[in-house]
């Protein structure tokens, strides 16, 4: 089975939540916010930048883990940023907004977290030495 693009996969979970979010919205008879969908379009195009940056640096072994949390650490800044971006805007606290937020970031993360899944190296059990060149001597698990 062909697997298909991760920027295909992640635009057509943007679309299946926007049309949730839709959806959603019209059984609870209530009106989307601008916000709520701009809160899709901002974590998409973030988690295609996260992306390319953990495919960019996993060239190098040794940092590609370090890479791979600093990029989840900016990307976890920079959504908070745009929360209170938006809710200072608003001028007042919305509750349904970060709540929407929050799921969608969470989804999207979860669907990065299983397309790079594959990617990571497997540890072994026994390493003869150690990341940083050391011997590891007497340990045991």
């Amino acid at each position: 089975m062909k697997r298909i693009p991760f920027s295909a996969g992640v635009s057509l979970l943007a679309l299946i939540m926007a049309a949730g979010l839709g959806l959603v919205s019209a059984y609870s008879q209530t009106t989307p916010e601008t916000s709520w969908w701009l809160a899709i379009v901002f974590l998409w195009a973030m988690t295609m930048f996260t992306y390319a940056m953990n495919v960019r640096f996993a060239r190098d072994p040794k940092n590609h883990i370090r890479f791979m949390m600093l990029n989840n650490l900016f990307r976890m800044m920079m959504s908070i940023v745009f929360v209170a971006l938006v809710t200072w805007k608003r001028g007042k606290p919305d509750f349904n907004f970060v709540a929407v937020f929050f799921i969608s970031y969470f989804v999207f993360t979860f669907f990065e977290i299983v397309a790079i899944l594959p990617n990571l190296r497997r540890d072994l059990k026994e390493t003869p030495v150690s990341e940083d060149g050391r011997k590891n001597k007497g340990f045991r698990s």
